[in-house]
């Protein structure tokens, strides 16, 4: 069952990303550090991507064939989520919510394939910790391209070609086989390059702004570290009680305390002016995905060891 929900999710989350790539591919040729995508890129064209989608959905498929009823229903009902989560950047700033409601829909279906159906006191809270996690590790990620408050505050920025009283920057776009665009900056506002970031590192700082992409990492700014803090505790508490309600025993809580002592440490030491960092640290959450699954197969195994000697000591008592 592990080795068909490893297949399933790398099958889905690459069905997700290339959906992603499908709808974004404009947006892409004008961010730097999308600008490489295949598809934005030309190496790939919309219809090759489409039979590369079939070919993945249609493997995942198999994968959900392979699971009860209950399952197979609650697994198609993701397929919106996947098709829709790469919009919700151009109308809302919580697009990473949207991305947590899609990537950690397993923790439903896990749930349902062993034991047929949901069990609310457990999915809900396991889901919602998941929702928690992708809004950490996904904020942190989306602050790579975020504006410098050490550049200054500027206005949303509009393109065009022509020139006017205005002084102005001119950026290359991604691509060589692209015109240059205008990024048009009123005189007063204009922050002189020697006091900002050198210019590619402020160019893809900008380049969401640019694309009109939205992000929690726009929306909190400076406050990122305090809404990442309230996440974590959040994330913490909803995997307590996933614990509670599941009789987990000390390996599980053990784990806990290593997720927690490894968020505090990862949300006190990132610098979200800095990309490297920001890759850094978002990369590091492969750790906390680690300890978790590591807590509950070493909690599982020690609370069958329990369950068994106390089964042991009831026969014993009976036998005598």
């Amino acid at each position: 069952m592990l080795a068909l929900f490893g297949t399933g999710a790398v099958l889905m989350r690459g069905a997700g990303c290339t959906i992603n790539d499908m709808w974004d591919q404009d947006y892409d040729k004008k961010v730097t550090r999308t600008a490489n995508r295949p598809i934005a890129a030309g190496d790939i064209s919309t219809f090759q991507s489409f039979v590369f989608l079939g070919g993945q959905l249609t493997l995942a498929l198999g994968v959900l064939l392979c699971l009860n009823y209950y399952s197979i229903a609650l697994g198609a009902a993701s397929l919106l989520l996947v098709i829709t989560y790469p919009l919700m950047k151009r109308i809302t700033y919580w697009p990473q919510l949207a991305l947590g409601f899609t990537f950690n829909w397993g923790a439903l279906l896990g749930w349902s394939a062993i034991k047929g159906s949901c069990d609310p006191y457990v999915c809900l809270p396991l889901y919602f910790s998941g929702i928690m996690w992708t809004l950490i590790y996904d904020t942190i990620y989306a602050h790579q391209g975020v504006d410098s408050p050490r550049v200054g505050p500027l206005p949303l920025p509009s393109l065009g070609k022509k020139q006017d009283d205005r002084q102005s920057w001119v950026l290359r776009g991604p691509s060589s086989r692209k015109a240059p665009s205008t990024l048009r900056i009123p005189r007063e506002r204009t922050v002189p390059v020697q006091s900002a970031l050198p210019l590619p590192e402020l160019k893809d700082k900008r380049d969401d702004a640019l694309v009109g992409v939205k992000s929690t990492a726009l929306r909190f700014r400076e406050n990122t570290k305090q809404w990442l803090s309230g996440f974590s505790v959040a994330m913490l508490s909803a995997l307590s009680l996933v614990g509670v309600n599941t009789a987990q025993t000390l390996p599980y809580y053990t784990a806990l305390a290593a997720v927690g002592a490894h968020l505090t440490h990862q949300i006190f030491t990132l610098d979200i002016h800095r990309p490297e960092d920001c890759w850094n640290k978002f990369a590091s959450n492969r750790t906390i995905g680690l300890i978790v699954f590591l807590g509950i197969v070493l909690g599982n195994l020690w609370k069958e060891k329990k369950t068994n000697e106390t089964k042991k000591n009831t026969d014993s008592r009976i036998e005598n």
